[in-house]
């Protein structure tokens, strides 16, 4: 008998982490996968994973304001055809219209749901959108079975990261178990107040060399020609996260007027602006819409100041740079030693024009690369199939 999962999204970090299960899981006979887009503002129509999951896989999506019981129905139902016709239509918060639990639980009937696969936001923070809310009813009172991850690994040490998770959420009626990608991470949850039978171990799924070698064979390759110049990719964090403002909008607008230099800003992918970047904005290349990772295949250097995709940076084998500089927090790369740690500017300029001049000598090697993907993607342990081994999990739950 097939077991009907439904994967929960909010945001484009969710699809783009749940991908690699998603895609293991159809490749099991025993399990049927269902798609559910929580938040009318994001638009799953105008992503780059949409066409690989919904027409290569034929995974179902659906948008949780189709499910509205009144008559804004079908209002509601044909903002879903609007979205996939035009990938930039935008409806913003006045869609988050009340719901009825009745209509919900009917959908979750419907599909003889079984299973449910969200992000740990959903189960312990606050949140405004009222359909997330009554799912939380729906979860307990069906007593469906829910498998809980990270969709963004946290990049930070313990010492520096503050638990922002709600222990009131802790006291779960559902059957669930969470998964974290290393073990000081779930021990920190655990000494939060988590039930430590429910918190596994068990690596990365996202950062997994097989699913980025996938995930490159997916994306168009719309590489720009080779100019002589140095391709630098910044990676933006979001400020809250202790980013020196100030001294980042010196570096954009220094290395933007550098010879020889072509510098890409990418904003952090979870509704990040980069208007604070002033009038450093206009020299720089602000890329909003080319997907990361083919700006990472496209790069030469890619500078990063505490985000987990640095990790793909080191799995493609390109030269990462953590900007040390920036940061208030120490992080992973950091500790582990598996970048090019940047102290200042003028480190920076220094490195660039070596860079040029390919005189450039990579200041860490085998033995930091493996024993960092040791902790971030195995969790502890030699490579593994982490993906493979949570399918097993879920299946045999």
């Amino acid at each position: 008998m097939k077991k009907n999962i439904l994967f929960l999204v909010r945001h484009y970090n969710d699809l783009d982490n749940f991908s690699p299960l998603i895609t293991e899981l159809c490749q099991r006979k025993d399990s049927r996968i269902r798609i559910l887009c929580v938040n009318p503002e994001f638009n799953i129509f105008s992503t780059h994973l949409y066409k690989y999951i919904h027409h290569d896989l034929g995974i179902p999506f659906d948008y949780s304001f189709s499910l509205i019981g009144s008559l804004k129905s079908s209002i509601a139902t044909n903002l879903t055809g609007v979205l996939e016709k035009f990938p930039n239509a935008y409806f913003g918060r006045f869609l988050k219209w009340d719901y009825d639990i009745k209509c919900l639980s009917k959908y979750v009937d419907e599909y003889e749901i079984s299973s449910v696969v969200v992000d740990e936001r959903f189960l312990f923070e606050e949140t405004g959108f009222p359909f997330l809310n009554l799912f939380r009813q729906i979860l307990g009172t069906k007593g469906l079975k829910t498998y809980c991850f990270q969709t963004g690994q946290n990049p930070f040490n313990i010492e520096a990261f503050k638990s922002e998770l709600k222990p009131e959420f802790y006291n779960f009626k559902t059957p669930i178990k969470i998964f974290f990608p290393y073990e000081i991470d779930r021990q920190r949850t655990v000494n939060d107040g988590l039930d430590q039978k429910i918190a596994f171990c068990r690596g990365s799924m996202r950062y997994s060399p097989a699913w980025i070698s996938k995930l490159n064979s997916l994306l168009s390759k719309k590489t720009h020609p080779r100019t002589g110049n140095i391709k630098v990719l910044m990676l933006l964090t979001k400020l809250r996260y202790g980013v020196d403002k100030h001294l980042l909008i010196k570096i954009v607008e220094g290395m933007s007027q550098m010879e020889g230099i072509e510098l890409t800003v990418k904003p952090h992918t979870r509704g990040m602006r980069a208007e604070f970047l002033g009038k450093s904005a206009t020299r720089a290349h602000i890329d909003y819409e080319t997907p990361t990772t083919s700006l990472i295949a496209d790069c030469d250097l890619c500078l990063c100041m505490g985000t987990s995709m640095a990790a793909q940076v080191i799995i493609e084998g390109k030269l990462l740079g953590d900007l040390r500089c920036l940061q208030a927090e120490k992080n992973f790369f950091q500790e582990y030693k598996s970048a090019w740690i940047i102290d200042s500017f003028e480190e920076l300029q220094s490195g660039l024009q070596l860079l040029r001049e390919g005189k450039f000598l990579t200041p860490y090697g085998s033995k930091e690369v493996n024993d960092f993907l040791r902790f971030f993607i195995y969790g502890g342990a030699d490579a593994r199939d982490v993906t493979k081994e949570i399918a097993d999990i879920i299946l045999e739950g």
